[in-house]
């Protein structure tokens, strides 16, 4: 055998030890290994096998899927938002809460996130969202009363006017969910500690 193949299985054993002169031998015989196969004092160290194991989660994120995802599930349900509102002429607060989830739970599946970056970016996506759904619905809502197209609103909307309106239509109410939805979408955009726990034991087991 290698001195490679030997040090892959030292170096994440409880008895490895180093020494300046000699590198990585082993604790029992202050010797360098030199077994054929297996060692039949090797005993693996977990907290070793746990590090490795979240690398490897680790290297099994994707930010910009979870990222696209977010932001397409904020926009989606922004639109959902503004055409109910529209539609049925009320304006239903606890929508922020279902958008701030769902682009959680977009992050999440797309992006396998298990860091803060994620949630952080859930968080702003879920509060761009609501702030874009209210947008949405004052468009939809110009473009109802004035009885001209939504294209036409778009292109001649006197869109400095539309902070004004935001914050004329704004109370604590939709504070409150507004910090509901940023909560949401902080919460849910990285995976559970039951996924992450059972993906770190599937990566115990390839590394076994």
């Amino acid at each position: 055998m290698t001195p490679d193949y030997h040090l892959a299985f030292c170096k994440q054993c409880t008895h490895r030890k180093f020494e300046k002169s000699q590198g990585i031998i082993c604790s029992l015989t202050n010797r360098k290994p030199d077994f054929h196969k297996n060692c039949s004092n090797y005993n693996q160290d977990e907290a070793l096998k746990f590090k490795t194991a979240e690398e490897s989660l680790q290297r099994d994120e994707r930010y910009y899927y979870g990222l696209i995802a977010g932001i397409g599930t904020g926009i989606l349900g922004a639109l959902l938002w503004a055409f109910i509102t529209v539609n049925l002429m009320i304006q239903f607060a606890f929508m922020a809460i279902a958008v701030g989830a769902s682009v959680g739970y977009a992050i999440k599946y797309a992006g396998r996130g298990t860091s803060l970056k994620f949630q952080t970016t859930g968080a702003l996506i879920a509060f761009a969202s609501c702030i874009l759904g209210n947008v949405f619905s004052i468009i939809g809502l110009i473009s109802k009363y004035q009885d001209v197209s939504i294209v036409d609103v778009l292109f001649y909307l006197d869109y400095s006017i539309i902070p004004v309106l935001l914050k004329e239509e704004f109370n604590m109410i939709d504070l409150v969910f507004y910090l509901l939805a940023i909560l949401e979408g902080f919460k849910f955009s990285i995976t559970s500690n039951d996924t992450s726990n059972a993906r770190t034991r599937r990566s115990f087991l390839n590394h076994r």
